[in-house]
C-alpha cells in the first residue's frame, strides 16, 4: 500500500514532533526485512545543505550476515561488522576482530593485552613515545633522544648500531 500526506507520522503518539516518530513502553523496534539474498535493508539519512547532498547509510551487507555503515555518496564502506564479530575499518572483509586499513591517530595510551602479552605504548613526553612489556618500559623513541631499557636484549641478524650519536658503531 501507499499512503501519501503532507505532514507528521507518527506510532505510538498523536501528536509527532518530526516528520516521523515512534513511540512504546517497551523495546521498541523498526524491522525491515528483505527475503531477497542479494538486497540489503537499511537505513539512509540525506542531507542537501547549499545544494551539496550527503548521504549516509547503515544497512545489511546485501547476500552475507554483515551490516555495514557507508557514505552513499562517495560509494564507500566506512565500516563493516561481519557477522562472525569481526570489525573492518577500510575493510569489507575483516580478518580479526577490529582490521584497520590505514593509519590510526590516539591522544591516549594504545594499550596491548591477552595471555601472551601485556604491555602499552604511550606517548611519555612532548616528543616521546615508550613501549612497555607489562608495566615496565623497555624502550623510549623521541625527537632528540631514544634508548633502550632493560637488563637483556637481543640483536638478530647483520647490520650496524650507533652509539650516544658518535660515529662509532657496532657491527654484528
Amino acid at each position: 500500500s501507499t499512503f501519501i500526506f503532507d505532514g507528521s507520522l507518527g506510532v505510538g503518539t498523536a501528536s509527532p514532533a518530526n516528520r516521523i516518530e515512534a513511540y512504546g513502553t517497551g523495546h521498541e523496534k523498526v524491522i525491515a526485512t528483505s527475503t531477497g539474498d542479494a538486497h540489503a535493508v537499511g537505513f539512509q539519512a540525506e542531507q542537501d545543505a547549499d545544494g551539496t547532498s550527503q548521504k549516509w547509510q547503515m544497512q545489511t551487507a546485501a547476500g552475507t550476515t554483515g551490516f555495514q555503515i557507508r557514505d552513499a555518496t562517495d560509494g564507500r564502506v566506512d565500516m563493516h561488522f561481519d557477522g562472525a564479530g569481526n570489525v573492518g575499518i577500510g575493510t569489507t572483509a575483516p580478518n580479526d576482530l577490529l582490521d584497520v586499513r590505514g593509519n590510526i591517530q590516539t591522544s591516549g595510551t594504545f594499550f596491548l593485552s591477552g595471555s601472551d602479552l601485556g604491555g602499552k605504548i604511550a606517548r611519555v613526553d612532548t616528543n616521546e613515545v615508550a613501549l612497555y612489556a607489562g608495566t615496565t618500559e623497555e624502550m623510549r623513541l623521541g625527537v632528540t633522544n631514544s634508548y633502550l631499557k632493560g637488563t637483556n636484549w637481543h640483536f638478530a641478524g647483520s647490520g650496524y648500531m650507533r652509539i650516544s650519536g658518535t660515529n662509532t658503531q657496532l657491527q654484528f
